[in-house]
């Protein structure tokens, strides 16, 4: 928790949004972790609104490449897994699989296993055709799975 609240008083998130959503994504894991349901909310919450007013264009280091709307409901996933809020945990791990870039290997191959359910049957199934949909209305380009924001 301390890490958490360190970086989100650092200088690089006061001048970056996504820098700051990335850390009240961290605050709000770190909640679900002490089972305080209510500031994970807020800060995952505070996390959503940060993304979305991140600038995709902006240089930054290669590091943060990862950071974007898959990684971001990947965390809410956790969070909402350490307050057992099954069907919320659940539906971020579905938007978590349909968001991710494919250019992200360890990524894809971390959130697929983390959707498995325990007789080892892909419980990501959905989430494809989830992407299919979303790429039907529009809202996720053909072979990527990035951020509204475009980060």
């Amino acid at each position: 928790m301390a890490a958490a609240q360190r970086a989100q008083a650092s200088a690089i998130t006061r001048r970056d949004h996504l820098f700051t959503s990335l850390a009240m994504a961290r605050l709000a894991v770190n909640h679900a972790e002490l089972g305080d349901g209510r500031n994970t909310m807020r800060y995952l919450d505070l996390a959503q609104r940060a993304l979305e007013r991140a600038d995709p264009h902006r240089h930054r280091p290669t590091w943060i490449d990862f950071y974007d709307q898959a990684e971001l409901d990947h965390l809410a996933m956790l969070a909402h897994v350490h307050l057992q809020h099954w069907p919320d945990a659940e539906k971020h791990a579905h938007r978590s699989l349909a968001y991710l870039r494919p250019d992200l290997k360890r990524n894809s191959a971390v959130f697929a296993t983390m959707v498995r359910d325990p007789l080892g049957d892909p419980a990501g199934q959905s989430a494809h055709t989830e992407r299919a949909d979303l790429r039907g209305l529009g809202a996720v380009p053909a072979g990527a799975g990035v951020c509204p924001s475009g980060g």
